[in-house]
């Protein structure tokens, strides 16, 4: 054989084995996604701050104590306006802190995202319970808003002071995709009762709202000092300057799988953030994350602020229309309402 074609295979033999090393490690994967074609694709993480153990059971994620650090997965190639369920099954450690999100990039270029409260596959339970120290199976359901890209799941782990079982152990992890939610033009009745601010109770309250908090300096008016009407019917709801408040309308049902407009109309200069939580019948309790998005107002004239809410966790039966206010002039509010959107 000709000595020279020996080295050459050599040094050919030696950059393949050069390149396959400056590939690196093979990623870091466990669990799986429905892509929007159908398939069912691995999900693969990024690590910051945490050391890895992958053995047959789980992979486990351990953080210092007193710091933080995070796993987040490579893009996801999930459709808008499907129900997709997270199942989770996973130990945490008694000495870490844990939060999962959902993130994405809206139509509008600002980030999204949505915090998973996990329920349980066959059952609601209470939102503040934490993952467990023992092997569980949970889920959680979300959809995608329109126009939603780069979507990630995010893990956060926070160590306790106290050194030892700062770990999570992600067992197995699954998105599956199940049915469209349904979106057009058309708008159903409001289904809050008090939303339009006419009737007031004998607390001086309009009728079916109260305040989380104690109440600030607020008046329902038929017009303001300006002489200015109110946006629909007689009266309207201002709340004066000086104090941060929560008003929280009750309980309405409400369709799982669907998509709602939340609107309301004010005017003045504050700050606003409109929201509506997820509760299951029986008792009321939350079984998600409180939707909320927030507002600037200021307006010399009534002006509408909405977004879409989505009855989307796998337990909700009832949705609690609730609004932050912040007001740095008087803030006036009206006709607030959560309507069902239908194609």
């Amino acid at each position: 054989m000709n000595r020279s074609r020996v080295v050459v295979s050599g040094l050919l033999l030696a950059l393949v084995a050069t390149a396959a090393g400056a590939q690196g490690p093979a990623p870091l994967t466990r669990g799986t996604y429905m892509s929007a074609a159908g398939q069912a694709l691995p999900i693969e993480w990024k690590l910051q701050n945490l050391q890895a153990t992958e053995t047959a059971d789980a992979l486990r994620l351990e953080v210092a104590p007193q710091a933080s650090g995070s796993a987040d997965s490579a893009p996801l190639a999930l459709p808008p306006l499907y129900l997709h369920t997270i199942y989770l099954t996973s130990r945490r450690g008694p000495g870490v802190n844990l939060d999962v999100q959902v993130r994405w990039i809206g139509a509008d270029q600002k980030p999204g995202a949505r915090q998973m409260v996990w329920q349980l596959p066959d059952r609601w339970r209470l939102n503040w319970f934490p993952i467990s120290p023992f092997k569980t199976r949970y889920a959680q359901r979300f959809c995608l808003p329109p126009g939603a890209t780069q979507v990630t799941l995010h893990v956060a782990l926070t160590g306790h002071p106290d050194a030892g079982q700062n770990y999570f152990d992600l067992c197995d992890l699954s998105i599956t995709r199940g049915a469209q939610v349904p979106l057009g033009t058309r708008l159903g009745p409001n289904l809050l009762p008090g939303g339009d601010m006419e009737t007031v109770a004998e607390s001086g309250m309009p009728l079916g709202w109260s305040y989380w908090s104690a109440p600030p300096d607020y008046q329902v008016l038929e017009k303001d000092a300006a002489g200015r009407p109110a946006h629909g019917g007689q009266r309207f709801f201002a709340v004066m300057p000086g104090k941060n408040c929560i008003l929280a309308d009750g309980n309405v049902p409400v369709e799982k799988g669907r998509a709602y407009l939340l609107s309301l109309w004010a005017r003045g200069k504050g700050d606003i953030g409109l929201g509506a939580q997820s509760l299951e019948a029986e008792g009321g309790q939350r079984v998600a994350e409180a939707q909320q998005v927030p507002f600037h107002v200021e307006a010399d004239d009534w002006e509408q602020f909405s977004y879409v809410w989505y009855a989307e966790s796998l337990w909700v039966d009832d949705a609690n229309v609730f609004l932050g206010i912040n007001p740095q002039t008087e803030l006036d509010l009206d006709d607030i309402s959560l309507q069902l959107i239908s194609p």
